[in-house]
């Protein structure tokens, strides 16, 4: 009798099976998006490059006692190739090749770059496809400057930017420390306490009107109840220039003071840098002398936990912290008449006291870095001497060909992630402007700038009618993703992802324009430009 029998499949079966399934389901995918899939192929390649050419640069500093190939900077410089040899670019292949690595990878489609850290401890390599958000297409413009800390555009590999600023300057270093920038030299900033680069800075002019800011010792500075120890320890630029303030009566008044002339038309701003020694706080005063409602107004400052304390009336206050203990202490006030003001650091001993308990002639706090300036929020340390010292203003634009180079007239979206410094009374300071060569004119232009009274930005333009506008509920100091995109009769903006109002009155009849110019009182981490109108929907995604 014959049995019948069920066969079922068998493993090897099942495993060809979901295989070819496999295979099929690959192939549709690329039929489908095939450009996806070419970029992906791309990605890889590129990671695996930036990890060849990394591990190369590492071993060679193994070998040459900790020392990188040379053309290798703190900026982002492109990495030569076959084809590619501009002025400025690192000619990696002379030192690396081929001990180090059989050549230089070439990448499909732009440059490598290749950077290292202030301190010289590490280096990296980058490509900018790898950060540009695919999601709004391909930019014709990426200035990464938080990353690459260089003027060089990441999509033609030029630096398109003419920068100016007829003075040095100062900013805050990779490893939290103030550091001097030459005149015309763009500054690079960076949070003091973590490193994180934040970008181009780019400031008005300002003047420190206090002489001797790091000489407590001189003249310029009168004691009451006090005296100065000079060069007690290192600054906060690593110098052995900062001041030791201490107490020698007991329960009175110890400050060091210096008394200028001021104008009462403008808010006025002092800044020193402190640190604790044997007493914690730091008593900050302005004192508006003969100015009509002449008043002295304080606030307190905890040294050894960088909390503000009392603050009296009339004044702000801020506190930034610094490497090895130092604060940044600042007060801003506004005068009611013109006239000589007093500045005067104290010590103090506790939150809202005026009298120093405990002084025995040698006990106190470090100083350094004294600075007033007429505006109403701090800027960088300006160091003075025998006299006031002025630093001129940052210019950054981009005009000519280069500007040409990557504008469309008819359509565009522009990207810029910065943070924005204070500003007061009817002033409206724009991150960036586009218009023509006339100054102040800005026919066929555009541009976005801040409402200061009705907390708004806004985009806006010549021939443009109802105007796109963003609320911002704290728009002071505050850090923002913004973007503006624009085309005859469609323009609108976004920030933080937040949509602008959009009406159907916008028109933008582009003209002749030939200039982009970066604004003042910011400090920008990316520019990037779109040479097209992104939907609405994009602008959102791209600002959260």
């Amino acid at each position: 009798m014959l049995r019948k029998q069920n066969k079922g499949f068998t493993l090897l079966e099942i495993l060809l099976v979901i295989a070819t399934i496999g295979i099929l389901a690959a192939i549709v995918l690329v039929a489908i998006n095939p450009n996806r899939q070419i970029e992906a192929a791309r990605q890889a390649k590129r990671r695996s490059d930036i990890n060849t050419i990394t591990k190369a640069i590492q071993q060679y500093s193994i070998d040459n006692n900790g020392q990188y190939p040379a053309g290798i900077e703190t900026g982002a410089k492109p990495i030569c190739s076959t084809d590619y040899t501009p002025t400025g670019c690192v000619n990696l292949s002379t030192t690396l090749s081929p001990t180090y690595i059989a050549a230089i990878p070439e990448a499909d489609s732009n440059r490598y770059y290749v950077r290292k850290n202030t301190a010289g401890t590490s280096i990296e390599v980058s490509h900018p496809r790898d950060n540009i958000w695919n999601i709004g297409g391909t930019p014709s413009l990426d200035l990464n400057f938080a990353k690459n800390k260089s003027l060089i555009d990441g999509v033609s590999g030029n630096n398109l930017i003419s920068f100016a600023r007829n003075s040095t300057a100062t900013y805050v270093g990779e490893d939290g420390l103030i550091k001097t920038a030459a005149a015309n030299e763009a500054r690079f900033d960076h949070n003091p306490v973590t490193g994180e680069s934040l970008g181009l800075l780019i400031e008005e002019q300002r003047t420190n009107l206090l002489l001797r800011s790091a000489e407590f010792d001189n003249v310029s500075w009168g004691k009451n109840n006090a005296t100065i120890t000079a060069n007690s320890i290192a600054a906060p630029d690593d110098t052995l220039t900062a001041d030791k303030l201490s107490a020698t009566l007991n329960n009175s008044f110890a400050l060091a003071t210096h008394t200028v002339t001021i104008n009462a038309a403008n808010p006025y701003t002092v800044t020193v840098f402190a640190k604790a020694g044997e007493f914690s706080w730091l008593l900050l005063k302005q004192d508006s002398g003969s100015a009509p409602g002449s008043a002295y107004r304080s606030a307190w400052f905890n040294l050894s936990t960088g909390v503000i304390g009392t603050v009296e009336s009339g004044l702000t206050a801020s506190i930034q912290a610094f490497p090895n203990g130092w604060y940044r202490c600042s007060i801003t006030y506004q005068l009611n008449g013109s006239g000589t003001s007093t500045v005067s650091p104290h010590i103090a001993s506790t939150d809202g006291s005026n009298l120093v308990s405990g002084a025995n002639g040698s006990k106190g706090i470090y100083i350094w870095g004294a600075q007033l300036e007429a505006g109403a929020f701090p800027t960088s340390y300006i160091p003075t001497t025998t006299a006031a010292v002025t630093r001129s203003a940052d210019v950054a634009s981009i005009t000519g060909a280069n500007f040409s180079s990557w504008y469309n007239q008819s359509a565009g979206t522009i990207f810029m992630d910065y943070k924005r410094s204070l500003y007061v009374g009817n002033a409206y300071p724009s991150p960036w402007v586009i218009r023509d060569s006339v100054p102040g004119a800005y026919l066929n232009g555009i541009q976005v700038y801040a409402e200061a009274g009705n907390s708004y930005d806004r985009l806006s333009g010549t021939n443009i009618g109802t105007t796109p506008a963003v609320t911002l509920s704290n728009p002071l100091g505050r850090t923002d993703k913004n973007v503006a995109t624009f085309t005859s009769g469609s323009l609108n903006m976004a920030i933080n992802g937040t949509l602008g109002t959009q009406s159907s009155s916008n028109i933008y009849a582009s003209g002749s324009v030939n200039r982009f110019e970066i604004g003042t009182g910011f400090t920008f981490k990316r520019l990037t430009y779109w040479p097209s109108r992104l939907p609405n929907q994009t602008l959102q995604t791209i600002t959260q």
